[in-house]
Protein backbone atom coordinates (compact mmCIF):
# COMPACT_ATOMS: atom_id res chain seq x y z
CA UNK A 1 0.00 0.00 0.00
CA UNK A 2 1.16 3.50 -0.68
CA UNK A 3 -0.34 5.63 2.37
CA UNK A 4 0.97 4.61 6.44
CA UNK A 5 -2.51 4.11 7.31
CA UNK A 6 -5.76 2.44 6.22
CA UNK A 7 -7.94 4.23 4.10
CA UNK A 8 -10.97 2.90 1.57
CA UNK A 9 -9.56 4.91 -1.11
CA UNK A 10 -5.98 3.36 -0.69
CA UNK A 11 -5.12 0.80 -3.33
CA UNK A 12 -2.04 -1.52 -3.83
CA UNK A 13 -1.27 0.09 -7.37
CA UNK A 14 0.35 3.49 -7.54
CA UNK A 15 1.94 4.73 -10.44
CA UNK A 16 4.86 7.73 -10.31
CA UNK A 17 6.12 9.12 -13.46
CA UNK A 18 8.87 11.63 -13.47
CA UNK A 19 10.01 13.61 -16.66
CA UNK A 20 14.04 14.81 -16.31
CA UNK A 21 14.35 18.44 -18.32
CA UNK A 22 10.91 19.39 -19.33
CA UNK A 23 9.59 22.28 -17.46
CA UNK A 24 6.53 21.69 -15.54
CA UNK A 25 4.52 24.99 -16.22
CA UNK A 26 1.66 24.42 -18.56
CA UNK A 27 -1.04 22.64 -18.97
CA UNK A 28 -0.98 18.64 -18.50
CA UNK A 29 -3.41 15.89 -19.56
CA UNK A 30 -3.20 12.22 -18.06
CA UNK A 31 -6.11 9.47 -19.13
CA UNK A 32 -6.49 5.89 -18.33
CA UNK A 33 -5.95 3.46 -21.30
CA UNK A 34 -5.61 -0.45 -21.33
CA UNK A 35 -3.36 -2.88 -22.57
CA UNK A 36 -4.62 -2.24 -26.45
CA UNK A 37 -4.24 1.61 -26.00
CA UNK A 38 -8.16 1.71 -25.77
CA UNK A 39 -8.98 4.83 -23.76
CA UNK A 40 -11.15 3.67 -20.90
CA UNK A 41 -11.24 7.24 -18.68
CA UNK A 42 -11.60 10.71 -19.21
CA UNK A 43 -9.01 12.75 -19.16
CA UNK A 44 -7.69 14.65 -15.70
CA UNK A 45 -6.28 17.83 -17.02
CA UNK A 46 -4.35 20.06 -14.72
CA UNK A 47 -2.19 23.43 -14.84
CA UNK A 48 1.28 24.13 -12.86
CA UNK A 49 3.63 26.84 -13.01
CA UNK A 50 7.19 27.13 -12.80
CA UNK A 51 6.82 27.34 -9.30
CA UNK A 52 4.46 25.32 -8.18
CA UNK A 53 5.14 23.67 -4.64
CA UNK A 54 2.14 21.07 -5.04
CA UNK A 55 3.56 19.63 -8.63
CA UNK A 56 1.95 16.02 -7.99
CA UNK A 57 -1.28 14.85 -9.23
CA UNK A 58 -3.50 12.30 -7.43
CA UNK A 59 -6.38 10.66 -10.72
CA UNK A 60 -8.71 7.63 -9.14
CA UNK A 61 -10.42 5.81 -11.47
CA UNK A 62 -12.97 3.29 -10.24
CA UNK A 63 -14.12 0.40 -12.16
CA UNK A 64 -17.99 0.63 -13.03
Amino acid sequence: FTWPFQDARQRSQNWKAEFDNIGPAGTWEVQLMDAQGNLVGPPATFTLSQNDPNQELYVRYERQ
